[in-house]
């Protein structure tokens, strides 16, 4: 499942798990706003949901670890 996405696609989701907004992903991986959004689409799709909380449960179920 999380081998699907790309290493950029685990750093924006890794960002978002630590609670990181969009504004501060912007910032600290130096690109546009659109180009997060488009991450962010991208990493729901590919896990097949479309909210964060089951992000986060499937992270815990497989022992994924972003800290």
């Amino acid at each position: 499942m999380f081998q699907h996405l790309s290493i950029t696609e685990l750093k924006v989701l890794g960002s978002i798990l630590k609670g990181n907004k969009t504004k501060e992903i912007v910032s600290e991986m130096n690109v546009a706003q659109q180009t997060i959004a488009t991450y962010k689409t991208r990493i729901f799709k590919k896990l097949g949901t479309d909210n964060i909380f089951d992000i986060q449960k499937l992270a815990e179920l497989y022992n994924i670890n972003f800290s």
